[in-house]
């Protein structure tokens, strides 16, 4: 009896395992990638047009599509170091502000809510706290809130109504 109820149950993400995924998820979307993709197609134009006009590929051509791939492997990992180095606080910045633009988008207005995220956002102390490990549970505020974002999105234009529900304990 009681496998088949753990069978049936699913755990919830780990918190480390959610902060992981919204690190790629971040990480994919970031200005690391960006950059790095911008650099690896003027790399590739130059090249094709190199290529396209001589019907050959230069030595100089050839070093600059290398530097080109270089560059955007370092803009990546840069982005991601930065990102680790400061325990993730930068993505947790990011994840809150995105709740706070989905929330604006539901036309939802909670002065709480919006306190957090410009005190995580523009707060220093908070990093702080947060690097410190005083304040961990930011990390599950923001987890919670993240998740309530995806739910009232799904629900369309009555999605403000979840936050209405979920307001009080």
């Amino acid at each position: 009896m009681e496998t088949s109820i753990k069978a049936r149950y699913k755990p919830r993400l780990s918190q480390d395992r959610w902060l992981r995924r919204q690190f790629f998820r971040e990480w994919a979307k970031g200005l690391g990638t960006q950059f790095g993709l911008c650099c690896l197609i003027s790399g590739g134009a130059v090249c094709g047009a190199e290529v396209w006009s001589l019907h050959r590929l230069d030595h100089g051509i050839r070093l600059f599509a290398e530097i080109s791939v270089l560059v955007t492997v370092a803009f990546i990992l840069g982005d991601g170091y930065a990102c680790r180095r400061r325990g993730c606080f930068p993505l947790l910045r990011r994840i809150a502000r995105r709740c706070a633009e989905r929330m604006r988008a539901l036309s939802v207005s909670s002065p709480v809510i919006e306190r957090f995220v410009h005190d995580v956002s523009f707060s220093p102390r908070m990093e702080y706290r947060y690097r410190l490990g005083t304040a961990r549970s930011v990390c599950g505020i923001i987890e919670a809130l993240e998740r309530l974002c995806c739910t009232a999105e799904r629900y369309g234009c009555i999605g403000k109504h979840v936050f209405a529900a979920n307001e009080e304990p």
